[in-house]
């Protein structure tokens, strides 16, 4: 089964108080840069990077080899990424892998891992028991994923069919994302002490 990847990088960082939080670096890597070398290094092929707010310097960060779709209705909430990237992957994957652009300890073998576990169904990160992104989804829940609304992210689908979803339990650091200032500067600080 051919298993596409979306990274979601539209969203504008309101929370980052000035810092723009895909491109800020982590271990001398932009943090979406570092989202997108995993997705690279997964199996999952192609690998689509949504993106929207200030969209032409953020692909400015990105590899080759990724396709950029661009999202002009960003604003609107994560729920038209989500919609953007599964419409841009749909004809050519048997599934997609939805991950969030702003996990900068995500690693390609949790990518494998949920794509290996997802079968015709879906697979979820978890932490404790505690559902958590990137999640794999097979096609036939992309009309699920199409109709999310807002600023619904993929989690809501997992959660209506959590009993028969797969958790893969993951290493907690891979589940850091930066949110915040705070939660930015712990990441730099953990890579320099990681040397990550």
């Amino acid at each position: 089964m051919r298993f596409a990847a979306v990274v979601l990088g539209a969203g504008a960082s309101r929370r980052m108080q000035g810092e723009f939080k895909l491109v800020a670096k982590v271990g001398g890597r932009e943090v979406l840069r570092r989202v997108v070398d995993a997705a690279m290094g997964s199996e999952c092929r192609p690998v689509v990077v949504v993106l929207g707010w200030m969209a032409e310097r953020v692909r400015g960060v990105l590899p080759e080899g990724v396709e950029v779709v661009l999202n002009p209705n960003w604003a609107s909430g994560m729920s038209s990424s989500i919609r953007k990237g599964v419409e841009a992957v749909m004809a050519r994957a048997d599934g997609v892998v939805i991950c969030p652009g702003d996990m900068p300890f995500l690693r390609a073998e949790t990518l494998n891992r949920l794509v290996r576990a997802c079968g015709k169904g879906i697979a979820y990160c978890t932490v404790g028991g505690e559902v958590r992104s990137p999640a794999a989804f097979d096609s036939r829940f992309f009309g699920d994923l199409l109709a999310l609304e807002g600023d619904q992210g993929a989690r809501r689908v997992v959660e209506r069919y959590i009993g028969s979803a797969v958790a893969v339990e993951v290493d907690p650091l891979e589940m850091m994302d930066v949110d915040s200032p705070e939660l930015l500067e712990s990441a730099r600080s953990l890579a320099a002490k990681l040397g990550l």
